[in-house]
């Protein structure tokens, strides 16, 4: 489903003559199998960009479990990263970034970009892809939305509707926890509201 949503929001922009940039998880190597493949058919060079973006792709492909077309690079270093923006800046229509920097974290890629901080501008009619949805707690949800309000301020159009959740549902995590039977069950890693359903849960297995 994901790819398919991914395809019908990529299909316009790669072929238009601004910029294009694709943000999701470095370690969501289904996701940018899925983006390399739509993008190959496309004229432009697709540019893996960041540190974490080389380590979980670098490593895929050699285990084989990525199998990135011939016009795709990756860059992870600082001054490679730089260069190949530098390059894209230029020649904004030839090629697809394909970033870290989805949750808004300052230093992350792009915000950075959104901040003036590398040698890559976003400019008026820039097509900015988010393919990953924003991990919920305060901090994350205040990075996002400055991030994105940077990025149209800049005259960037901005697409946010480009994921499918691969979290489990309700369910899914009432077999886990049958399939595990554990001591005790400690509800972390998500808003108030997502605690509170995950111990409600636990309950109704039987936790006190």
């Amino acid at each position: 489903v994901a790819r398919i949503i991914l395809e019908d929001i990529m299909k316009r922009p790669l072929e238009e003559k601004s910029a294009m940039i694709v943000t999701t998880f470095s370690s969501h190597i289904e996701r940018i199998q899925a983006i390399s493949d739509i993008a190959k058919k496309s004229n432009r060079q697709i540019l893996l960009l960041g540190r974490s973006m080389e380590r979980y792709c670098s490593l895929a492909e050699s285990m084989g479990i990525l199998k990135l077309p011939e016009n795709a690079s990756i860059f992870g270093s600082p001054k490679s990263v730089n260069r190949a923006l530098a390059r894209a800046e230029v020649n904004r229509e030839d090629y697809l970034l394909v970033t870290t920097g989805h949750q808004g974290e300052p230093d992350a890629l792009l915000p950075r970009i959104a901040n003036g901080k590398t040698q890559f501008n976003v400019k008026q009619g820039d097509n900015i892809i988010i393919s990953a949805p924003v991990i919920p707690n305060p901090m994350n949800i205040a990075n996002r939305n400055l991030m994105e309000k940077r990025l149209i301020s800049s005259g960037a159009r901005i697409y946010t509707n480009a994921h499918v959740s691969g979290h489990a549902g309700k369910e899914d995590h009432r077999d886990f926890l049958r399939m595990l039977n554990p001591v005790h069950v400690i509800p972390a890693h998500g808003d108030i509201y997502m605690l509170s359903a995950y111990a409600e849960l636990a309950e109704e297995e039987g936790y006190r």
